[in-house]
């Protein structure tokens, strides 16, 4: 039983990563947007 217990958790844990990680991609995706559309503007000229 401590075993599935275990593994659980660890399912859990890695959900939570998988949910997290778009979030912050998003954010910083955001970020990056307009920092990305400027630099090739500048290296372009």
């Amino acid at each position: 039983m401590a075993s599935n217990d275990n593994s659980a958790q660890h399912i859990k844990l890695d959900e939570r990563n998988h949910v997290e990680k778009p979030r912050l991609n998003r954010i910083t995706g955001t970020v990056r947007a307009p920092l990305l559309l400027t630099e090739p503007q500048e290296a372009g000229a």
